[in-house]
């Protein structure tokens, strides 16, 4: 697993010294979010293995396309939406993947979500106007308007059928004095900031009933819909995914003006370095994107990689690469489910993903998931994102979101095992049974959970950390009674009491557990 030293060297390069004396290989040791020995359950990015076999897929896919670039049209300033190949065949394979049509004239080329994100709302609003978000939602979307562009935030509850379709008009009433009027250079009032299917931190989707209420609200109030789409594809299900708004908002309707922007990625489908993406948008928004200034200056965006990856499509070359890293996916999600249910069942709660990178993680309601994060990073070097950093308003502080998709799959357990089991029996005050409960119920030697154990059994020696959980193991496993299991030596258990002691010691007032 890269980030625990296969591939990360710490060793490589020297330390940063300032967060502007940088010099990382990618972003995440650049951002200091990675570390050798960290697993990380934080980052939401496919694996280094996964991409490592990308590889001879992508220089094949390079010298067939070279082979017949005949007048290198590929290296020029590019064509406005993009290199005529990759949008052609983004629309095919957009559409195969959807299972639902999708229109190459409704196609731009990107470098990526966050850049179609912040050229749309740079080129439709300025500083001050509205966004509505869901709460909780992306967390640099967050930072991104409130920090970059200085727009207004305003957070939108969601359960699980997705966005409060109800909530979201009554807020929007509640300012529409402030929102900003139309005219031909300004088409929308506001814009809403939404992740429709498979959100992230959550994973729920919208819900087609709402998806059409959702509509009528966006066209009553003049409001754009921005949804990033950037994992509609990695849907685990046998049926397709669920629809994109996009589909709803439908040219036939007498009322149609164009409402919604799907903004995708292949950054979570194949590699973010590429940095290749597209919207999907409406004629009213395309038009301003491709003869804004900044398309005018540079030209269509990615025109290399674009090209790249249109002969990559066109002829099949990562086909099989989609279909194995959306089962892949799949793998680590199950695997991170199996290991949620075998070490901290019923103490923490969620719901199975259907698609996505992430699962979505109740603790217990007084717990601090902010205090859980610092306790696992310091105790266990495992990393996790607490809910407080997905919402606009701090909500959601008893949950974190676990992401399956950038750990290797053998070390999914491993780190659950390692965050969870140990700190639910400390969240229960040290007495709790949960430890022995998870060695027994799954057949597992205790020193392998934790080395807590005081009490050894006579015949298999399996370890236990109180004597009644050893006499329950003694008559249920070997049918034997209490008095005939063997306890450790006096001196090994007072040795054993005293480290103890002494860990307890170490865990800060900021590290505790907050009841």
């Amino acid at each position: 697993m890269a980030a625990t030293g296969s591939t990360i060297n710490s060793d490589s390069h020297a330390k940063p010294k300032s967060r502007t004396a940088v010099n990382g290989r990618f972003a995440f040791e650049d951002l200091r979010e990675i570390t050798p020995e960290t697993l990380e359950f934080g980052i939401g990015a496919p694996s280094f293995a996964m991409m490592a076999k990308l590889k001879p897929l992508l220089a094949e896919a390079t010298k067939q396309r070279m082979d017949y670039e005949e007048f290198g049209y590929m290296f020029q300033y590019g064509a406005l939406r993009g290199d005529h190949v990759f949008v052609q065949e983004l629309a095919k394979f957009l559409s195969q993947r959807y299972q639902d049509p999708v229109n190459s004239d409704d196609l731009m080329c990107t470098s990526g979500a966050t850049n179609g994100l912040m050229m749309l709302t740079c080129t439709m609003f300025r500083h001050g106007d509205y966004v509505f978000v869901e709460d909780p939602t992306y967390f640099l979307a967050i930072k991104t308007f409130r920090d970059d562009l200085g727009l207004n935030v305003v957070s939108v509850p969601i359960d699980n059928e997705g966005m409060n379709v109800e909530a979201l008009e009554q807020l929007i009433l509640e300012h529409q004095e402030k929102l900003g009027e139309t005219s031909d250079k300004r088409p929308y009032r506001a814009m809403l900031y939404t992740i429709p299917v498979f959100n992230n931190p959550t994973t729920v989707s919208l819900s087609p009933e709402r998806c059409t209420a959702l509509i009528k609200v966006l066209r009553k109030y003049n409001i754009v819909a921005v949804c990033d789409d950037i994992y509609n594809i990695i849907n685990f299900e046998s049926k397709p995914p669920p629809r994109r708004l996009f589909s709803y908002d439908k040219k036939s309707d007498s009322d149609y003006k164009g409402h919604v922007v799907s903004n995708g990625t292949f950054s979570k489908i194949i590699a973010p370095g590429m940095r290749l993406g597209w919207l999907e948008a409406p004629e009213i928004v395309l038009a301003r994107l491709m003869f804004s200034a900044i398309v005018a200056s540079g030209g269509g965006v990615n025109q290399y990689t674009s090209a790249i990856m249109g002969t990559a499509l066109k002829n099949g070359i990562l086909s099989p690469y989609f279909t194995d890293s959306i089962n892949t996916f799949k793998r680590k999600m199950e695997l991170m489910c199996n290991a949620l249910d075998k070490y901290a069942k019923p103490y923490v709660k969620y719901k199975k993903p259907m698609g996505g990178f992430f699962v979505w993680v109740e603790l217990p309601p007084d717990c601090d998931a902010e205090a859980f994060q610092k306790y696992c990073i310091k105790n266990y070097k495992v990393s996790v994102r607490p809910g407080t950093c997905f919402s606009p308003n701090r909500n959601f502080k008893n949950f974190v979101r676990l992401s399956f998709a950038f750990l290797e799959e053998e070390r999914i357990d491993e780190g659950i095992q390692r965050d969870l089991l140990d700190f639910v029996d400390k969240l229960l005050g040290g007495n709790s049974n949960i430890i022995e409960e998870v060695a027994e119920e799954n057949d597992i030697a205790i020193e392998e959970l934790t080395n807590e154990a005081k009490y050894s059994c006579a015949i298999c020696h399996k370890k236990y950390k109180t004597k009644t959980w050893l006499v329950k193991h003694t008559e249920s496993k070997h049918q034997q009674s209490g008095a005939e299991t063997q306890l450790r030596t006096k001196l090994e258990v007072e040795i054993i009491f005293k480290l103890l002691m002494e860990a307890q010691k170490d865990i800060s007032k900021d590290d505790a557990i907050q009841l």
